[in-house]
This record gives C-alpha cells, sequence and structure tokens, in this order.
C-alpha cells in the first residue's frame, strides 16, 4: 500500500513540474515574439488608465526584460506605482525606477527633450510611442 501511495505522490510531483516548466515556457515563448515597442506600449497603457496626465514626461525604455522608468512625477506614491504596472508585465523580469518626483526639464547639451523631460543623446525617446505630437518627436 506504501509503495502505491509513493508511486501517486511521485507522478503528482512529475506532472506538477511539467505544468509549472510548460507554463513559464509558454511565457517565454510569448514574451519572444514581442518587440520592445510592444511591451513598452503595453507598460503605457497601464500607466495611462491612472496617471494619463503624467504620460509625458515618463519615458519607459524595455531591453532584455528590463524596464528602466526615466523622469519625473508628482508624488512619491505616483512614482512606486508606476513602478508597480511596469513589474506586473508578465515580460519584465527587473524595473531600474530612475523616476524623480518634482517637475525637471534641464535639458544640457548631454541629453535631448523628450516630452517633458531631458534624456540621455543615445535613449529612445519612446513618450513619442503614445504621443507623437510631443516635444522631441519628429
Amino acid at each position: 500500500m506504501k509503495n502505491k501511495t509513493m508511486i501517486r505522490f511521485s507522478l503528482m510531483i512529475f506532472a506538477l513540474i511539467l505544468l509549472c516548466g510548460s507554463a513559464a515556457f509558454a511565457q517565454k515563448t510569448a514574451c519572444q515574439k514581442k518587440t520592445d515597442n510592444q511591451i513598452v506600449l503595453e507598460i503605457y497603457k497601464a500607466i495611462k488608465v491612472k496617471y494619463a496626465r503624467q504620460i509625458n514626461h515618463i519615458n519607459v525604455i524595455f531591453k532584455d526584460g528590463e524596464v528602466t522608468l526615466q523622469g519625473w512625477v508628482t508624488l512619491e506614491t505616483v512614482k512606486m506605482k508606476i513602478e508597480g504596472y511596469a513589474a506586473r508585465n508578465k515580460c519584465v523580469k527587473k524595473v531600474v525606477n530612475q523616476l524623480s518626483v518634482g517637475k525637471r526639464l534641464d535639458c544640457d547639451k548631454n541629453t535631448k527633450e523628450c516630452g517633458g523631460i531631458c534624456i540621455g543623446l543615445n535613449e529612445p525617446c519612446n513618450v513619442c510611442l503614445v504621443d507623437p505630437n510631443a516635444k522631441g518627436c519628429n
């Protein structure tokens, strides 16, 4: 009787491992089929539900499973909520939150304007994906 119980238990564990492995594979495959811009747009869509007025001063960059949030927001709680929206995306492995609290627009010769913020010269201005008429979008 103990042998049958052990066999059943082992089979259940094996089935559970297979199920978890296939779910992780399916998620990885789905993320691999998406472009970085598609994932960025998904994150902007999540942010826009509650913080549409702040979209023009938030730059979202996605690369190799990592999201970088640049720009500024009005409150510390907003900063943390936006980080949470980015982290909830299934394709995101890590979030680097560089958002500051309080308006900032101090572009220098090493930066360029992107919506209502300044970003590095070599960084993409993804604000343009959600608002092609924002400053810095041509």
